[in-house]
């Protein structure tokens, strides 16, 4: 049976404060045991915050990129698509959509030549 567990009759007086005693001393030196592991175990919780850091940084930096690259993709689609649409028609086929305006600027350019 542990100390702990026998009833207060056994122990009496003297027996409780060798308990106390005992007990308080075994805490303390089961914490200065382990005080190089909590200090162990701090460095390693603020290295690992440190390198959530740095993957965070990372990963902003590189959506920025992302974002840059998918505009660039964008505009190239773009371009490559009004290039695309410009296909080559017959000049009766300009004339037949000529608007006024264009009437006029034809006529004056051929006048000048």
């Amino acid at each position: 049976m542990c100390i702990r567990d026998s009833d207060n009759t056994e122990l009496g007086k003297e027996g409780k404060s060798k308990w106390r005693i005992i007990s308080k001393s075994v805490t303390s030196a089961a914490y200065e045991d382990m005080a190089p592991l909590v200090q162990e175990n701090d460095e390693i919780v603020h290295f690992l915050e440190e390198v959530e850091d740095l993957v965070d940084q990372e990963l902003k930096e590189n959506q920025k990129a992302i974002i840059k690259l998918r505009a660039k993709v964008h505009f190239k689609n773009e371009v490559s698509k009004m290039l695309m649409t410009q296909i080559t028609v017959s000049y009766t086929h300009l004339r037949a959509h000529e608007t006024p305006e264009h009437l006029v600027c034809r006529l004056l350019l051929e006048k000048k030549k």
